[in-house]
């Protein structure tokens, strides 16, 4: 997604859905709770790191899974090939603030300012343009036939398809 945005979209500022770091974080926690660190401390940790988030201190929480994972006697990972404790563990979590870095801003104050930081909206629209209809049971599609089906589906759920059809007729 990032490497889509930055050629087409490159004054675009992406953002980290908020639910799905704030998953992550909740993965780690859990993990965290069976591998080394106490119930306790494993949730106050998790917690402090939510709240760093939410207020943008990305960096910080980067800081604060290295340290941990130096405690627990673990190596800050190069890449997902280093991460042999699983996709949950605290190497993978690090991994995934480390290259999602520059996507985490502070969803506190972009909340306050109206702006969306979930991709609900996005994954909701592509559920019912394209998953609903073209992930079908034995369906196979074109490239041309599938963009006919999702212009198709966009006019009759956005109440557009009379007004398209008097258009047509008027044309």
């Amino acid at each position: 997604i990032s490497q889509l945005a930055k050629t087409q979209y490159p004054q675009a500022r992406l953002i980290l859905d908020w639910w799905h770091l704030k998953k992550r974080v909740g993965e780690t926690v859990d993990w965290l709770k069976h591998h080394g660190l106490g119930r306790k401390d494993a949730t106050n940790w998790g917690r402090q790191l939510r709240d760093w988030l939410w207020r943008g201190k990305a960096v910080a929480t980067l800081q604060s899974c290295r340290s941990l994972g130096q405690q627990l006697g673990l190596s800050p990972p190069a890449d997902k090939s280093q991460t042999k404790l699983g996709q949950t563990s605290l190497q993978s979590f690090y991994l995934y603030l480390r290259n999602n870095l520059d996507s985490i801003v502070d969803y506190q104050t972009y909340r306050r300012k109206g702006y969306f930081i979930s991709s609900v909206w996005v994954e909701k629209t592509i559920d019912l343009l394209i998953c609903r209809r073209l992930k079908l049971r034995g369906q196979n599609w074109s490239r041309q036939g599938a963009e006919n089906i999702v212009t198709f589906r966009q006019l009759i759920l956005n109440d557009h398809w009379k007004s398209y059809w008097q258009q047509q007729k008027a044309s």
